[in-house]
C-alpha cells in the first residue's frame, strides 16, 4: 500500500470513529423527570433532525469510503470496488455534501437570528459546545476536504437529483407527519411562525438543499474531471 493511500486509510477509518463517537454520545444522552420539556423533545426528536441525517450520510460516507481503501488491493475495473467508489460519489455529491451546507447555513442563521428558534439555550447543558460543533460546524469542513482532497468522480446527475429529491421529500413528510401525529414542530422556529411562513422556510430549505446538490456536483466535476477522462499517455487518472 503506498503512503497516500495508507495516510488516506488511516484518515477515513479515523473519522468513520470519530462519527461513531459523536452519534454514540447523542444516543446515549438520556432526560429525567425533572429536566425542561426542551430536552424530552430533543430527547424524542433526534432521529428526526436534519442535523442527524447529515451526521448519518457523513459517518456512510467515510464507512465507503474507507472500503474504497481497502479494495484499492483489486484492479480498478473490479466490481466490488467500483461499487464502492460509486456509491462512495454517490453519497457525496446526492446526500452529505448538500446536507452539510444546508445544516451549518440554516443552523447558524437561525442561530445568530435567536438561537431559541433552533436551539434553545436550554439545551446547553446536555449539548457541549463541542458536540454543537460537531454536528453544526466540524461536518461542512469535513465534507469540503474530502472533495479537495480526494479524487471522485462525478456520479450520473439524473441517480443524483434522484435521491436527492427523495432525501428532501422524505424529511418534509417526517417533519409534517411528526406535527400530524403529536402536534409538535421538531424545530422551535415553526412554533413562531404560521403556515405561510412554515411552507416558506421549508421551500427555502429545499431550495438551498437541491442547489448545494448541483453545486456538489459541479464542484466534483471541476475538480477532478468526468469519470471517463483521462490523463496524458491515455491512461486512466487515479482514483
Amino acid at each position: 500500500m503506498r503512503g497516500s493511500t495508507l495516510f488516506n486509510t488511516v484518515a477515513h477509518c479515523t473519522t468513520v470513529y470519530y462519527y461513531a463517537h459523536v452519534l454514540r454520545y447523542i444516543a446515549d444522552m438520556r432526560a429525567t423527570v425533572g429536566d425542561e420539556k426542551v430536552l424530552h423533545n430533543f430527547i424524542d426528536f433526534r432521529p428526526k433532525f436534519f442535523t442527524m441525517w447529515g451526521l448519518a450520510a457523513q459517518a456512510l460516507l467515510f464507512v465507503l469510503c474507507s472500503l474504497h481503501d481497502f479494495t484499492r488491493v483489486f484492479s480498478p475495473a473490479n466490481p466490488v470496488r467500483r461499487a464502492a467508489r460509486g456509491l462512495r460519489d454517490l453519497v457525496l455529491v446526492g446526500v452529505a455534501a448538500p446536507i452539510a451546507v444546508t445544516v451549518t447555513a440554516m443552523f447558524w442563521a437561525l442561530f445568530t437570528l435567536d438561537r431559541e428558534l433552533v436551539m434553545p439555550a436550554a439545551l446547553d447543558k446536555a449539548i457541549p459546545v463541542w458536540l454543537n460543533h460537531a454536528m453544526h460546524s466540524f461536518v461542512l469542513v469535513l465534507v469540503v476536504v474530502q472533495v479537495l482532497a480526494e479524487p471522485h468522480h462525478p456520479p450520473p446527475l439524473g441517480l443524483t437529483l434522484t435521491l436527492a429529491l427523495a432525501v428532501s421529500g422524505g424529511y418534509i413528510y417526517t417533519l409534517l407527519n411528526e406535527y400530524a401525529v403529536t402536534g409538535r414542530w421538531i424545530y422551535p422556529v415553526f412554533d413562531v411562525l404560521g403556515w405561510p411562513g412554515r411552507a416558506a422556510l421549508m421551500a427555502a430549505t429545499i431550495v438551498l438543499f437541491l442547489s448545494q446538490v448541483l453545486l456538489a456536483w459541479a464542484a466534483v466535476r471541476a475538480r477532478w474531471g468526468h469519470a471517463k477522462s483521462t490523463s496524458r499517455g491515455g491512461k486512466k487518472r487515479k482514483d
